[in-house]
């Protein structure tokens, strides 16, 4: 008979989040307690619900907020999900420390085998990324940001809504939503202005004194 415990699901957008709780709840010993659609929910979450495992999407707005989890009594272990090949969301998800790192890709048996493997063994930290996120690891880009997402937070920095960055670009106003949704994840922010600020520190914006 599977361990029994106790799960929070931490993910951004609704269809995922309810999926993956709905995958949970069918896993054997699994008993999800509560979703989260952002870091100080989650943490809230948390805190009232006492899980014993947390899945967090690496993208989850302001992630930065779960850090101090670690410090709450009878401690979660935390479960990041990251996009198969973004070096900048694996950095950004292993600075919350967690006790489990993989893919989007794994497969459902490797994500619950990893995580009754957490459960069981606490003291271990399951890693799970391709050789070329290691190498970017190793040697990190200058810029946080892919080009596109530097376009996108100039075009912000000029004053630009959703709409309008769509437009010019010749994108859906999702695809600008989820290329804000990175960009504050790996600034550590969590607004627009927020990002402009910090973009405009660390030289990824011009024309702005």
């Amino acid at each position: 008979m599977p361990a029994q415990f106790t799960l929070v699901v931490a993910d951004g957008r609704e269809l995922f989040r309810e999926g993956l709780s709905a995958l949970c709840t069918a896993e054997p010993g699994i008993q999800v307690v509560g979703q989260a659609d952002d870091g100080p929910k989650t943490l809230s979450l948390i805190r009232r619900e006492r899980p014993e495992v947390v899945l967090i999407d690496a993208e989850l707005p302001e992630v930065g907020a779960v850090r101090t989890a670690h410090q709450e009594p009878m401690a979660p272990r935390l479960v990041m999900l990251t996009p198969h090949d973004d070096a900048q969301l694996m950095e950004r998800a292993m600075s919350v420390r967690p006790h489990a790192c993989i893919s989007k890709d794994s497969t459902r048996a490797e994500l619950f085998e990893t995580v009754r493997a957490i459960v069981s063994n606490g003291d271990r930290m399951f890693i799970s990324f391709s050789r070329g996120v290691a190498e970017q690891l190793r040697f990190p880009a200058k810029s946080p940001l892919t080009a596109r997402e530097k376009e996108i937070l100039q075009l912000v920095s000029s004053g630009f809504r959703n709409a309008q960055v769509a437009s010019s670009l010749c994108v859906t106003e999702g695809t600008v939503k989820r290329h804000l949704s990175n960009i504050y994840v790996k600034l550590d922010v969590g607004s627009r202005m927020e990002a402009v600020h910090t973009g405009v520190k660390l030289r990824l914006i011009t024309g702005i004194d």
